[in-house]
């Protein structure tokens, strides 16, 4: 069953069952983007990481929490219709970036933010991008074979499906380290038993 749903799943977003996670919901999947990476690469690669001032908590609180660890985060500007400032996303890019994290669509205003744009900057500095799409995910076309994003959070609460399941997409060779620790679970990205009814619901 949960094999089943998650090849469904991931079918959704162009990707194999190997790149989507299984998680908790939103809140989860947006941590291990953030934290994960951040633990993969920060001593390897740079300690900067991009986002907006108009993320979802998860995302804001995230990056926050890395800051307190010595995380340099910029938080980019939006305009009076909520899109970030590309320019200022191109200009605010590093050696020492690891990752990029702007929203698919604003929780509040709806705003669907130019990810293509933003994964193509990325994607041209070889820096990792990683986009929430809770509010989007089977609303929005989001292909991973078309649009070049790295890592997509995606809950089951905003589609009509239970609260507290949801999953991370991962692209294959994405840096990822797991920082809760226990078993070997979800491709030892996320330990824990796993919820099957959740999944399938």
């Amino acid at each position: 069953a949960l094999d089943s749903v998650r090849s469904k799943l991931a079918a959704l977003l162009g990707a194999s069952r190997e790149e989507f996670v299984f998680t908790s919901g939103n809140t989860e999947s947006s941590n291990i983007a953030l934290k994960g990476v951040a633990l993969a690469l920060g001593k390897k690669k740079g300690t900067h990481i991009i986002t907006s001032k108009i993320e979802d908590f998860p995302v804001l609180h995230s990056a926050r929490a890395l800051e307190k660890q010595g995380f340099q985060i910029t938080y980019l500007d939006a305009d009076s219709d909520g899109f970030v400032d590309i320019d200022q996303l191109r200009n605010s890019l590093t050696n020492e970036t690891i990752l990029v994290s702007i929203q698919h669509a604003n929780q509040e205003i709806g705003t669907i933010q130019k990810i293509k744009n933003i994964g193509d900057i990325c994607r041209e500095k070889n820096v990792l991008f990683h986009t929430d799409a809770t509010h989007t995910f089977t609303r929005v076309p989001l292909d991973t074979r078309k649009i070049p994003v790295d890592l997509i959070t995606v809950s089951a609460h905003t589609i009509h499906g239970p609260k507290g399941v949801g999953g991370l997409y991962v692209r294959k060779d994405t840096p990822i380290m797991k920082w809760m620790d226990g078993g070997f679970q979800e491709f030892d990205i996320r330990p824990g038993l796993e919820n099957i009814p959740g999944a399938v619901g």
